[in-house]
């Protein structure tokens, strides 16, 4: 549907149809006395066209005020749905994030992943840029900047823990970033003074000595985390046929990518079937008719192993069942998968 405001020629010249087949409706809009008719529109037309623009108007959070319109609510009107419109429900782009290469025990830093990167923020109401890079210290009280703390100033960094990070964004667009435990990022948007948007973008895993687990983001997929080495979360622990829970390197409620490798215990060409699931689906005993992984013992020395990627629970925890009893289970985390909110 195309708006003719400044061309005299006829409105029924004009090519009826897209080079791809697809219609075309010409509206002509002429002043009353130009001696050229403008296009009758038909009240479903107009009401179609007024549902769209209170449609567009209403998610682009613009009230309608009346007698109060001119030029500069116009013009802002336009800047918010143009920027709606940009950047979907949902939707992130960029932000990509890594250890820092002058301390990656303790500072993140973040490119833009291209010219910039676009995100809307947890309400789905305000779209967030960013150009980059930045890099943050999680060793540190939060502070705004570059090169700057980026830890809320309620909470003590703990060792084994994992820590939600997070874009942040004044109403003006002012962005930064840092760690919190809350989902909704209250600790730090309590010391970071005039941010009240956020974004969860990630998050990151402290070791044994409080120090940021290394680890690298796929360049082609950012929702993919790898491990610089690969975590021995289960080593030689015994499989069983009743459901056991196994905690694995991953955050909570993300989808652990991992190894797992056992010896049954059993010289037999006697199938051995096993069920690695969320712990949110049903807990049944694994079959031939129900299994995500099978194999066989022969010879003696034999061991199965699969590549699999299972949900875990808010406490990073996944369930495992053998069809039989076994010598020795292994499972190695090499990476999770985190959507970071996008739908």
């Amino acid at each position: 549907m195309q708006l003719d405001e400044n061309d005299p020629g006829s409105v029924a010249a004009r090519p009826a149809a897209r080079a791809d087949g697809v219609a075309l409706r010409w509206f002509a809009n002429r002043d009353t006395g130009g001696g050229v008719a403008g296009t009758v529109i038909d009240q479903d037309h107009k009401n179609d066209l007024l549902g769209n623009i209170r449609f567009l108007l209403t998610k682009a959070a613009v009230t309608r005020q009346k007698g109060a319109a001119n030029d500069s609510d116009l013009a802002d009107a336009i800047a918010k749905i143009a920027q709606m419109e940009s950047a979907s429900a949902g939707h992130i782009h960029g932000f990509r994030h890594q250890n820092a290469v002058a301390d990656s025990a303790h500072d993140i830093t973040v490119e833009a992943g291209g010219a910039v990167s676009k995100c809307r923020d947890s309400t789905d109401s305000v779209t967030l840029t960013f150009t980059g890079p930045r890099t943050k210290q999680i060793d540190a009280a939060w502070a705004a900047g570059d090169n700057a703390g980026g830890f809320p100033s309620a909470l003590s960094l703990a060792a084994d823990t994992w820590y939600r990070f997070f874009l942040i964004a004044m109403p003006d667009g002012t962005v930064d970033f840092g760690w919190d435990t809350s989902s909704s990022a209250a600790n730090l948007l309590s010391d970071a003074t005039g941010y009240t948007l956020y974004r969860q973008i990630g998050w990151h895993l402290t070791d044994a000595t409080s120090n940021l687990e290394q680890y690298i983001q796929d360049a082609d997929n950012s929702e993919r985390i790898y491990w610089l080495a690969a975590v021995g979360d289960a080593v030689s622990v015994v499989p069983t046929t009743t459901a056991t829970n196994y905690t694995l390197s991953a955050p909570p409620d993300a989808i652990a990518m991992f190894c797992a490798s056992w010896d049954s215990g059993l010289e037999t060409l006697v199938g051995v079937y096993a069920l690695f699931t969320a712990t949110s689906q049903t807990d049944v005993a694994p079959s031939v008719s129900q299994f995500n992984v099978t194999g066989f013992r022969q010879p003696a020395s034999a061991r199965t192993g699969q590549n699999l990627q299972i949900k875990v629970n808010g406490s990073s925890q996944l369930r495992t069942r053998f069809s039989q009893a076994g010598a020795s289970l292994s499972i190695s985390t090499y990476g999770y998968i985190y959507t970071r909110g996008a739908l």
